[in-house]
């Protein structure tokens, strides 16, 4: 696959086909394949000054916004990335795009680093060409397991299916989902679940188990950290 040109912001460092480090400086066109690219610009250590280009190596068709609220989010801290993001407001969560950031926006902020790098990792790996990660979800807590969370009742249903409550519990207020048979079953189980009166990360954590999707664990508060 051929290789895009980003500004670097900030001092870059990268490994050509001989096996050499070479720094590049504030200024300098750095050359690299397009998941380096995002991730660099996700980080703020690059920039594709013209949005044409920038449009093409973000490749955000199929990318959207789902916010459980009645009223539509301020997108504004996304500048020009906003405008290439479909969003939507609903009661209940759902795969209303290809690749869907699921977001309560009235319990949690993210950042435009974090939108960027979510909806990235979802895309085919470049380097294997291997279909991304089909669910990315951060911890509640790094040192919490679902042992620690919800009632007597949920505990039991959930050692019932999974066999074990030592497992992480997932912050369902912000999550990025490719739509998969995979997700959409998890989806799907987890909205009965919800619907019919079960806590919301418990019913998570049955649905996920259940049907095991290529889940990224991201760490606890990584949607503020990635600044």
């Amino acid at each position: 696959m051929g290789k895009v040109y980003v500004k670097a912001r900030s001092i870059i460092y990268e490994t050509d086909e001989h096996g050499n480090k070479i720094a590049y400086h504030p200024g300098h066109w750095v050359p690299v394949y397009k998941q380096r690219a995002r991730q660099l610009v996700a980080s703020g250590q690059a920039e594709i000054p013209r949005q044409d280009r920038l449009k093409e190596t973000m490749q955000f068709d199929g990318c959207g916004i789902l916010t459980q609220s009645d009223t539509l989010p301020n997108l504004d801290f996304l500048g020009y990335i906003g405008t290439l993001l479909e969003v939507q407001c609903s009661d209940a969560f759902s795969l209303l795009f290809p690749r869907t950031m699921l977001w309560k926006s009235g319990a949690t902020t993210v950042t435009e680093q974090a939108v960027i790098t979510g909806f990235s990792r979802l895309l085919d790996f470049e380097d294997t060409g291997k279909p991304g990660w089909e669910i990315l979800a951060m911890l509640v807590d790094e040192n919490k397991t679902a042992q620690d969370y919800g009632s007597d009742e949920e505990k039991a249903q959930t050692l019932e299916v999974v066999g074990d409550l030592r497992i992480p519990v997932y912050n369902t207020n912000l999550m990025w989902m490719r739509r998969t048979a995979n997700t959409e079953r998890i989806v799907r189980r987890w909205r009965s679940e919800i619907e019919a009166g079960a806590d919301e990360q418990h019913a998570f954590l049955r649905a996920l188990y259940t049907v095991r999707a290529m889940t990224c664990t991201l760490p606890a508060n990584w949607h503020l950290r990635h600044q």
